[in-house]
């Protein structure tokens, strides 16, 4: 087994274990996002800030560029240092994937009505459309999105809880893939 095989067995083990932690404190994982979020502007602005370096010469320079690196540098670095800045985006990430649900939800009964009108013409005995499933959804998702809209709680765990979930497919992916590829021996 080479080297590389056993770093990703590792990591993939790693991000198991990682996963279910995350599971099992859905919301200290939900709770994170906010320091991610920071986290990511930073990576961001390092990011546009080398690509403005490596054009800032040719005609493809833009100022706007380098702008934008500095905002999200600064942006990155009040939410990392102002834990009150990263509550606020949490509570805004649980309200706005609320706000999400229902509307989501008020197109669905909106398509279900526009499927119905079809369902009694030629067009739905041809396909034969049946327009009370996306109806029935549609006044579900809304129904959770307005649970969600009055108790936040109910987002955070489910989102820390799915983060968790697909943290663990990540690592189990990673460790089914590094045992099961055949790497060939570079020293023949």
């Amino acid at each position: 087994m080479t080297v590389q095989k056993v770093l990703a067995i590792i990591f993939g083990v790693f991000m198991i274990v990682g996963g279910l932690y995350c599971m099992f404190t859905p919301t200290a994982t939900f709770l994170t996002l906010g320091w991610c979020i920071g986290l990511t502007a930073i990576f961001n602005a390092i990011g546009y800030f080398s690509l403005w370096w490596q054009i800032r010469n040719t005609e493809a320079s833009n100022a706007l560029l380098l702008v934008a690196s500095i905002l999200s540098l600064v942006f990155g670095i009040l939410v990392l240092v102002y834990p009150s800045l990263q509550i606020g985006i949490d509570i805004f990430i649980a309200y706005f994937l609320a706000c999400w649900l229902i509307a989501e939800g008020i197109i669905l009964i909106a398509r279900a009505f526009k499927l119905h009108k079809y369902s009694n013409g030629l067009i739905g005995q041809i396909v034969n459309i049946h327009w009370y499933v996306p109806l029935c959804l549609g006044i579900l998702t809304t129904l959770i999105g307005c649970l969600c809209v009055a108790n936040p709680d109910i987002v955070v765990t489910s989102v820390g809880f799915f983060i968790g979930l697909s943290i663990i497919f990540m690592g189990a992916d990673i460790v089914s893939t590094a045992t099961c590829l055949q790497i060939p021996d570079d020293r023949q």
